[in-house]
Parts: C-alpha cells; structure tokens; sequence
C-alpha cells in the first residue's frame, strides 16, 4: 500500500470536527517519510521494508496508536517496532498522530535481493536529526519528493536517527539509499585510426565503453587526459553514430564527455578527433581515458573541476600512445645499412658480392630489426644520440665470421657505434670475411626463401652474447686491424685466349 493512501485513509478516520469547530495548523499530524532509492542509479527501490525503532524505551509510545492507520493494514507491528514495505515508487511514512509520545527513532531498511543497507556510496549524516519546531511544522531534509539527482554532498543527505512525535515539526524527503550487491561494471578500451603521425595531423580515436555487470546506467561519462600538444578538434565527438555536445574542458588538456545511459550488457562508442601541435613531440603520446557510472542527468564528472564527483562507479584506465613525428622537419634519425659478404676484402659489397638475409640486429634498448632478401636493413624514429646496433650471432650463417668495417667497430666486429644528429640518415653496415664455401651455400639457400619476415637461426649457435671476444681471450683485446680471410679468396679467372682483335688462333 503506497503511503498516499495511507495518508488519506489516516485522516479521513483520525480527524473529525464537529460544526463550529475549528482546525488550526497544529492538529495536522506529523509525516516523516522519504523514498528508498538504488545509490547508483538513482531509480526507486520496490519491495524495501522500513522499520521505525525507537532508540532506547519511549515512555508512553505505543506505535499502534501513535501511528495513523496502523491498525488498518499495510504495517506490521512487533512490540514497539512498525514497518512497512514500500511499492513501486519506493515511498516510506509514518503518520505520527498529534498526541504521540516525543521520542529519538532509528530507521532500519531491510533491502531486497541484490542490494545492501547502510550504504557505503552515500553516508547518511551522523548522529540523530532533530527538526526542531512545533506540531505541523515541516522540516525538508530534500527540496524534492523523487531520489535526488545532485553529487553525493547536501543534496544527498539524509538521517537514519531522527527525533519525532506529536510536537515536533514533520521530516520530510529523508530519502534513503540503497548500495546494489553487485554494482554496475564497466570496461573501456581506447584505440586510434594510426600509430603514427606528424605535427599538424589529425587523428580519430575511438573508444569503446562496455557494461559488464549489474544494472543499467541512467548516466555514463569518459574523463580523457590528452598528451602534451594535443587539442581537441570541436564538433568532432559522435556516440553511437550520433553527434553529442563537445566536452567541458575543451579544447584540453582534460575532456568530459557525457555519453548518456547504458543499457545491461550495453555498449557506447565515442568517436572524436584531436589535432596533433605544437609541444606534441616533447610529451609522451600517451592519452588516457576512465569512463564513470553514475545517475546523474547532468553527467558523472564536475565541468569546472573535471574531477569525478563522489559515488560515481570508475572503470579501469585505458591507454593509447600515439607516436609523433616531425615529418621533414623531424630531429629524428633513420639507419640504414646492409650486411654482405665480403670476398675481395676490400669492404665494399661488389656486384657478385652477396647480401646475408635473415640477420637479426639489435639496438641497446631491446629494439630489433632483420635483414631482408638482400641482407639491407632500415630503421628510422631514433633519437639524435649515440646508440649501439649488435648483430645477433645466433642468426648468422653456421662458420660466419664477422670483420670490422670501421673505426665505429671500436675492435669487435659484431657491433657499431652510431653517433647519430638531427635528422640524419646514417649509414651502418656488417661484412662477412670468412667467404667460405659453406657460408656461400648458407646464404644461397635463404636468398631462395624469398622475402624475409622472421629471422633465421641456425642450429649449434650459440646465444647472443653482448661480448664478442672468445673466453681465452685478454680482457683489453681487440680485433686486429688486418684480419685475414678463413680460406683464401677464389682467384680471379684467367684471361681470355685469342689476339686483341678478338680473332682466334
């Protein structure tokens, strides 16, 4: 039985005047009451039983007669306790009559499944509510009769104590919530139209908001912290196929959409774009994004301090980095170099002389590249500073012997010093000296293979190893500056016969 009839029903037996009568403001009686609501969504909460206990003995209270219609049904009565379950509106009151005892109370709320009392997400205030007043007196805990729609704050509060009875001003829209046993979950991902781009693009994300749990969502919204350079690109956000208002906080650092409610298993796709500027190059490309729960019509997160409001359910924090280039006005550096077989020792790769595909390199920081067909490598994007690049012996033909090709060897063959400037495109390459028959053979059969997409490593190799002398070998020991082939080079083939007109004899 909802509390309006209640109500009616209370008064119609309760007050009665005879003619000449007269009925001033405080015979009215007293209706604390309020609704119970979900925490998180903000929606009534049917099937909630509220129980009104007096705090200690209440001398002279008896709630079957100081509560209106008690004895009417819709109540139960057990000792001094009485309590109701509320309807689909959620709605709670307690019809106190005007000669009921004036004592301190406890409001009690028996959820119904899936949901749990005292709520964790909105804390009722502390200590008992006392109105003050006198009888037909009103005391509005809420301005409104319906769950509260403000972040968790003034407009939440409420009183699970209150002081109540016939001479005291009546409390009213003490709402009470309700936390939900398994809250609402929600997940994000976030991804981009590329990887990378240079100062001055524009680049469409994408992100992608999914209800994994619990009820659904009036309200969702996505805090998104761009990286250092990055703008926000205005009309450009779209939910669902739908254009949507552009964020609080625009054009950044820091964006607030509101993408609306999500249903139970539901799904929102954001889509928005961002220009790439100036600054773009010295931040980390890193945009990170939270989505928040909440139901709130005017979103989950504050528009001036771009900060969740208290109670909102959080998501994890999805990541996407973007790298930026400058384009040709780019400070970055590209290698490029090739690793060859090298016959004639004279350390440069010859017509007949033949590139070793499948060679794994290494950069001091863990990044690798392979060499392709022809045994040519290339790699751009690196800092304008000295790096190291170390041939991966494992991956060389069996019986390879690497030779130094310059002074940047520093003595072992096996890796490069690349002092690299703005913008350059350096020069790196490896030689093989041995040229022996099997190593020809070996490279052969690769070059066969095609197109590299993987390095090749050979059996009985050993691991790669970041020290390129042999075990016996002093610690100071260097490569000699002269290193003579495994086998002899093949000769060269003999001269033609016949006379210097090409005729024979």
């Amino acid at each position: 039985m909802e509390p309006s009839t209640v109500f009616n029903t209370g008064t119609a037996r309760e007050v009665v005047l005879a003619p000449g009568d007269e009925l001033i403001e405080q015979s009215l009686p007293i209706i604390p009451g309020g609704v119970v609501y979900d925490a998180i969504a903000r929606t009534p909460v049917p099937g909630a039983v509220v129980t009104l206990r007096p705090v200690g003995v209440c001398a002279g209270y008896d709630p079957e007669r100081d509560i209106l219609n008690a004895a009417f049904g819709g109540y139960r009565i057990e000792g001094d306790t009485i309590s109701m379950t509320v309807g689909e509106l959620g709605l709670y009151r307690f019809l106190f009559a005007v000669h009921a005892s004036i004592c301190e109370f406890r409001i009690e709320v028996a959820p119904p499944s899936g949901f749990s009392f005292v709520s964790q997400l909105i804390a009722p205030q502390p200590g008992a509510l006392d109105p003050g007043g006198n009888a037909g007196g009103r005391f509005d805990q809420q301005p409104q009769g319906t769950p509260p729609l403000a972040p968790v704050g003034p407009g939440t509060a409420y009183a699970l104590q209150i002081v109540a009875g016939g001479n005291k001003a009546a409390i009213v829209n003490n709402h009470i919530p309700l936390d939900p046993a398994v809250p609402a979950g929600l997940a994000i991902s976030k991804v981009a139209d590329r990887q990378i781009a240079e100062v001055g693009d524009t680049v469409l994300y994408t992100v992608l908001v999914r209800q994994t749990g619990g009820s659904a969502l009036p309200q969702v919204s996505v805090l998104d912290r761009l990286p250092a350079g990055f703008t926000y690109l205005a009309n450009s956000a779209v939910v669902n196929g739908h254009n949507i208002a552009d964020p609080a906080g625009a054009p950044g650092p820091a964006l607030a959409f509101d993408l609306g409610p999500i249903g139970s298993g539901g799904q929102l796709t954001l889509n928005y774009r961002l220009r790439v500027g100036v600054g773009s190059q010295q931040g980390d490309g890193v945009n990170r994004a939270t989505a928040f729960g909440c139901g709130l019509p005017q979103g989950c997160i504050d528009p001036v301090t771009l900060t969740p409001f208290a109670g909102t359910l959080s998501s994890n924090e999805a990541r996407f980095r973007l790298r930026v280039s400058g384009g040709v006005f780019t400070n970055e550096a590209c290698v490029l170099g090739k690793i060859y077989v090298d016959c004639n020792q004279n350390q440069m790769q010859d017509r007949e002389e033949l590139g070793v595909p499948g060679v794994r390199f290494y950069f001091e920081d863990g990044t690798w590249l392979i060499s392709d067909s022809e045994g040519k490598y290339s790699y751009c994007g690196l800092t304008p500073q000295s790096h190291v690049l170390k041939a991966d012996n494992s991956t060389l033909p069996q019986g390879a012997r690497l030779v130094t090709s310059s002074n940047r060897n520093l003595g072992d063959a096996g890796s490069l010093f690349l002092d690299l400037k703005n913008g350059e495109l350096h020069r790196a390459d490896f030689i093989e000296g041995s040229c022996s028959n099997p190593v020809i053979e070996q490279v052969k059969a690769r070059r066969t293979q095609g197109e590299v997409s993987f390095p090749e490593t050979e059996t009985r190799q050993g691991p790669l190893r970041f020290e390129s002398k042999p075990a016996r070998a002093p610690r100071q020991a260097t490569d000699s500056a002269k290193q003579a082939p495994v086998v002899a080079p093949r000769a060269a083939p003999p001269a033609a016969q016949g006379d210097s007109q090409g005729g024979a004899r």
